[in-house]
């Protein structure tokens, strides 16, 4: 926070660290300074990645350091303590059986859903694995689908009221296998899952396999106050396997099955988006074309929405070839995608110097709290107009002029008068009519200049050196 009535630039450092540390703004951007208007504050994050080597309970401490740029006296040190948690979070607290959840081995199918409150798990990260606890009555396998999805509901009111497939995302396809051994069953997902920490989590597991197995075999659960389950079980017809697109009449339930899950933070500096291009000036009513850069550097594919904020002029976000307009991008894990920004400055209402600005945001569809934005400055400057003037339509030839291709050597000089031009401007491009004779090469040095001379009275009545300004040194 800056106290002080003066807008200030204040400088950011870390000291006393062993972990590794990170300071950015809060879009994830790496910042060694931060600017913070009179009377008012600014935020900004310190990310640590705890090191491989380190043990649960393990902690870190470092200091913050802001120093003013206008007042170098004023200085704020801050200790920020970290400690190594570990990834697994545990849910439950009955042994409660015959619950038929998650699943119901005694019957040939059963599609559950159980939802997980918020304060349950209170991490936002990629779950990557979960285990259900079982009592060890038997051993086999079945085949089985698991989708998360993350919801608002608290509880199921009615046998309708399921999570809607299009709201859920396949994470697991594959075997369920329990020993005779009691405790938890590890499943590591094929798709790793995103938990928001906002919503609840629910989990959904489709059982088929047409085996039914002993009543005895049983998964521990937890009873609660709310149906915080619902569950359709197949007994005895074969041809009634549920659909999770479409359930059929399920059975709420007060108890959730017992899980553990592990669930990964995801630093918020895997996602960064570059301008690759600085700002620049633009003739009015020209294009430009600014290019930039994102980078995934996340564990997992994901796509990202790009969007722009309200501006004077006009801008789209094209893909890389400039082909086509996008609104999204999808970026496989540790790669990159490269989008275009083209401005186009208006050629009414816009004078030299005039400046527009545009953030672009780019926000994960997986991660909705990474999101990086990139302010894009063009300024306008009056264009030099290059306007095509011929003094001189004739036809003569062998006048020397302007040179004389048989002679070795050639220095010529000719006045176009104002009539023949009649435009201001910047002189681009010389074009002299050739009759096309014979094909040469020759060295040339073209020098021009203003005169308010008409004529050259005689053979020495030239146009000083210093009234003349090379503007050709190449050949011809």
């Amino acid at each position: 926070m800056n106290l002080g009535i003066n807008d200030d630039v204040f400088d950011l450092s870390l000291s006393g660290d062993s972990w590794n540390y990170k300071i950015s703004n809060p879009h994830g951007r790496l910042i060694s300074s931060i600017f913070v208007p009179g009377e008012s504050k600014k935020s900004y994050m310190i990310n640590v990645m705890v090191p491989a080597n380190i043990s649960i309970g393990d902690s870190d401490s470092i200091t913050v350091t802001a120093r003013s740029q206008g007042n170098p006296r004023k200085v704020k040190h801050v200790l920020i303590r970290s400690e190594a948690i570990t990834p697994l979070i545990d849910i439950y607290s009955d042994t409660e059986i015959n619950k038929e959840l998650p699943v119901n081995p005694k019957s040939v199918y059963t599609y559950s859903q159980s939802i997980y409150l918020q304060p349950q798990i209170d991490r936002a990260g990629m779950i990557s694995k979960i285990s259900f606890q079982y009592n060890g009555n038997s051993a086999w396998t079945d085949d089985i689908v698991i989708y998360m999805g993350n919801t608002r509901l608290n509880e199921f009111d009615t046998g309708y009221d399921w999570v809607p497939y299009d709201q859920l995302t396949q994470v697991y396809q594959g075997s369920l296998t329990v020993t005779t051994t009691a405790g938890w069953v590890d499943i590591t997902l094929n798709n790793r899952f995103f938990y928001n920490n906002t919503d609840n989590l629910v989990i959904a597991l489709d059982e088929n396999n047409i085996n039914a197995h002993h009543k005895n075999d049983q998964f521990l659960c937890t009873k609660v106050d709310t149906n915080q389950s619902i569950v359709y079980t197949q007994d005895f017809d074969y041809s009634i396997n549920p659909d999770p697109l479409s359930p059929l009449y399920g059975g709420p339930r007060p108890y959730y099955p017992n899980v553990k899950l592990i669930v990964h933070i995801v630093p918020i500096d895997n996602f960064q988006m570059i301008k690759t291009t600085p700002d620049a000036a633009v003739g009015i009513s020209d294009s430009y074309v600014y290019k930039l850069k994102l980078l995934n550097n996340g564990p997992v594919d994901d796509s990202y929405s790009l969007s722009l904020s309200t501006a004077n002029w006009i801008y789209q976000i094209r893909n890389a070839d400039n082909s086509s307009d996008v609104s999204a991008v999808t970026i496989a894990s540790g790669q990159t995608a490269d989008i275009l920004l083209i401005v186009s400055v208006p050629d009414n209402g816009v004078t030299a110097g005039d400046a527009d600005c545009v953030t672009i945001t780019a926000m994960s569809k997986k991660f909705s709290h990474l999101v990086v934005k990139t302010q894009v400055t063009t300024t306008a400057f009056k264009k030099r107009t290059y306007l095509t003037a011929q003094p001189g339509d004739g036809n003569i030839v062998s006048s020397g002029l302007p040179m004389n291709p048989e002679e070795q050597y050639t220095y010529a000089q000719s006045i176009y008068h104002k009539e023949t031009i009649n435009k201001v401007g910047f002189i681009k491009t010389v074009k002299y009519y050739y009759n096309g004779s014979q094909p040469f090469n020759d060295y040339i040095v073209l020098y021009m200049g203003t005169t308010t001379k008409p004529e050259f009275k005689n053979n020495s009545d030239w146009l000083q050196y210093n009234e003349l300004t090379q503007v050709y040194n190449v050949s011809l």
